[in-house]
């Protein structure tokens, strides 16, 4: 948490995310993060599909805090019997990151907010199990826009939510 809120003071003092871009696997990020994640929350199912090539010049470390981020509201978010569906697609430019779960949809009043820092998303019938700030979509959008990238959110109760992060090949 502490680290999380000396990231929040960073960006809004002006000086953003720092990150440290080098050739990455995405694929090898992403799966590390599901381990660890699986580990914390036993009887959880995460499935990753990955199509296309997932490599590209990111900060893995920071990238894999957006991948722990999304999956651990995923799983905070949504029945514990469902499972939690991580995708990568790689396309000629940019790869996407997609993260979904088949919980309750996000209420359109939290959706124009979710982004922003200290929101949580309780309403809609949602009631995330964990104890966070607030801060991990906030910290996961600077991310991504750090890389260049970004971040969007499509909340429906036929296909659940998902949220898909973008991210060029290079920063």
């Amino acid at each position: 948490m502490i680290t999380d809120l000396l990231a929040v003071t960073r960006v809004r003092l002006g000086g953003g995310i720092p990150i440290e871009p080098k050739p990455t696997d995405l694929r090898s990020v992403v799966q590390q993060a599901i381990d660890e994640l699986e580990i914390a929350h036993p009887g959880r199912t995460i499935h990753l599909d990955v199509v296309g090539d997932a490599h590209g010049v990111w900060d893995p470390g920071r990238i894999g805090q957006v991948i722990s981020n999304l999956v651990s509201n995923a799983i905070d978010y949504s029945p514990s019997d469902s499972k939690v569906v991580v995708l990568l697609h790689g396309e000629e430019t940019c790869v996407d990151l997609v993260v979904n779960n088949l919980g309750p949809t996000i209420a359109p009043a939290t959706m124009e907010r979710l982004f922003d820092p200290f929101v949580q998303g309780s309403q809609g019938g949602r009631v995330a199990q964990g104890q966070g700030l607030g801060l991990g979509l906030f910290i996961a959008r600077q991310i991504a826009e750090a890389h260049g990238g970004s971040i969007a959110v499509k909340s429906t109760p036929e296909e659940g939510t998902t949220f898909t992060v973008r991210l060029p090949r290079s920063t």
